[in-house]
């Protein structure tokens, strides 16, 4: 985050008609967000960028912020401009700290095999640190046990990240965000409707968590995930989906 400049002014001293006030006044009407006067516009915008949960370096976060400068070109410092032009494409970013869901950082599943000798690696795509894990613990694959132990991982591993509340808002919207839908959907039901349109797998879902590479892959059509999905491994327990209000709305008939 950009240090603020005692030079730069507060948003009381703006008219309610400048580009950067009709900026904010969106986010203020339908998110929510609650604007502080004495705050400088970069101060104050990294304020929604929090509220919101934009993920620097995604889809989402380079269009707020491009409109962000547009409207405050003479306010932003240069050398934050040039953070636009960097934010191309894929990227590598951190993930955010709390899942979506609920704000609640769970204990995955991995971290409960510590004590049995197995070291995680949080950063490590899903499957392949199962694999890993499967064999430490001596786990014969689809073995019983291995079926068992593995819907259970990617289960609470997608928890651990974008959390259960499915009866929450803000969960919906925070999970739009993340796979790039804008605009952001202002109820549930819409935001049910823009997810089940996209073909994106869940356990890629969960990778770009785990590994910080953005954005999701998205499938032109349940047929080609479909393929994917099957040719890859990466399955979900049925079961374990519908456990998940977030989860059943990705949910794709596999046969």
């Amino acid at each position: 985050m950009a240090p603020s400049s005692p030079s730069l002014p507060n948003l009381a001293s703006l008219s309610l008609s400048t580009p950067l006030e009709k900026f904010f006044q969106p986010w203020e009407a339908n998110h929510g967000f609650e604007r502080h006067q004495n705050k400088t516009p970069i101060e104050e915008f990294e304020r929604l960028v929090e509220h919101m949960k934009w993920i620097e370096g995604s889809k989402g976060y380079r269009k707020r912020y491009k409109e962000f400068i547009d409207a405050a070109p003479a306010i932003v410092p240069p050398n934050r401009e040039d953070h636009v032009s960097e934010c191309k494409g894929p990227t590598v970013v951190p993930p955010p700290p709390n899942p979506p869901g609920d704000g609640t950082h769970r204990l995955n599943h991995f971290a409960t095999f510590i004590s049995k000798g197995f070291t995680p690696d949080p950063t490590a795509p899903l499957a392949s640190e199962f694999t890993r894990l499967a064999k430490s613990q001596g786990w014969r694959p689809n073995s019983k046990r291995y079926r068992k132990e593995r819907a259970l991982c990617f289960a609470t591993e997608f928890e651990a990240h974008y959390g259960n509340k499915s009866e929450r808002l803000e969960g919906w919207q925070s999970l739009c965000q993340e796979v790039d839908i804008d605009p952001i959907p202002l109820s549930i039901t819409k935001c049910k409707k823009e997810l089940k349109a996209l073909s994106i797998n869940i356990v890629d879902l969960i990778d770009c968590r785990r590994t910080g590479q953005y954005p999701v892959l998205r499938h032109k059509s349940k047929r080609a995930l479909r393929a994917y999905s099957k040719s890859t491994g990466k399955i979900f327990s049925l079961r374990k989906v519908k456990e998940n209000g977030f989860l059943t709305v990705l949910l794709i008939d596999m046969y």
